[in-house]
């Protein structure tokens, strides 16, 4: 039977290194949702470039305090119409998964 013998220099670095990564990763952060819906994101699940422009689609300003008072309703709408989404909710979760899975990509 052979046997495979690992040494141990600059594993323990490594690994503490690896350790403050995810320790990192692990922090609770606020994101934006303009940081999470990304051009790729937006490029690759709506009809439209940015966010800015998604939002701008639907007849209102996204820094104005139109857009903040759009029904739910009225913005679900527009996001299946849109989208490849059901629901806003739907489209910021999925947004924050792969804004997560960016982030955490190098792990692989």
């Amino acid at each position: 039977m052979t046997t495979l013998r690992i040494e141990g220099k600059g594993f323990d670095t490594a690994l503490r290194s690896f350790q403050l990564k995810v320790e990192e990763a692990a922090k609770p952060e606020e994101v934006s949702i303009e940081a999470a819906c990304t051009s790729e994101f937006m490029t690759a699940h709506t009809d439209a470039p940015t966010l800015e422009a998604f939002i701008e689609s639907t007849g209102f300003k996204p820094d104005s305090g139109e857009f903040a008072a759009i029904p739910y309703t009225v913005f679900d709408e527009h996001v299946k119409q849109h989208s490849r989404f059901g629901s806003w909710e739907e489209m910021q979760q999925e947004a924050a998964r792969l804004y997560i899975a960016a982030k955490l990509a190098w792990i692989r």
